[in-house]
């Protein structure tokens, strides 16, 4: 259950040191509070986002400025950066796409790999973009994603062929009947 954590090597040296000394296997408990204080954190990240969409709904085009607050340690800082710039526009199918990440060093709290490694962060900024974007424009938010959804044959923004297991419309359609969103 380390969701990341395991990446930085915190209880290790400390364990290993211990093991040696006592000539036997030792394990490491962390109390919450410890792991608040000597652990990373999930990267605060602020989004800027604009697009271009067709009068039919289609996104035609995409652009991101995503800024991650590192903490005071690279970690790794570096990836988290990428993989929020690879995994920023979703699950759509978007012809044109420019995105650019900045990771700054703070004196903020060390921040590093954590569940999903900067997708869920950005993720949710993407989503509540569109989600705003579908409703200024009077689209109906279901039919929006559907409409612009990875499918078998899609490309996604790193021009990477999808070709088997694409099964966004599948997930979209699951969350309405689940939820059911309205139109706007």
């Amino acid at each position: 259950g380390a969701y990341g954590k395991r990446e930085d090597p915190y209880a290790y040296p400390g364990a290993t040191l211990a093991a040696m000394v006592l000539k036997r296997p030792v394990k490491w408990l962390w109390a919450r509070e410890e792991t608040m204080q000597y652990t990373q954190k999930r990267h605060k990240m602020e989004h800027t986002f604009a697009a271009a969409v067709d009068p039919n709904g289609k996104m035609q085009g995409f652009k991101a400025r995503i800024y991650l607050d590192g903490g005071a340690y690279r970690s790794w800082g570096k990836e988290i950066a990428s993989k929020s710039a690879v995994m920023a526009t979703g699950p759509y199918e978007i012809p044109r796409v420019w995105v650019d990440t900045m990771r700054a060093y703070t004196n903020n709290p060390l921040c590093g790999a954590t569940r999903g490694f900067g997708t869920a962060n950005t993720l949710a900024g993407t989503e509540r973009f569109w989600h705003e974007l579908a409703e200024k424009a009077g689209l109906d938010q279901m039919e929006f994603r559907r409409a612009n959804s990875f499918k078998k044959g899609s490309y996604t923004a790193t021009q990477h062929l999808l070709h088997k297991g694409v099964k966004a419309i599948e997930c979209i359609d699951g969350a309405d009947a689940v939820f059911h969103w309205q139109k706007p």
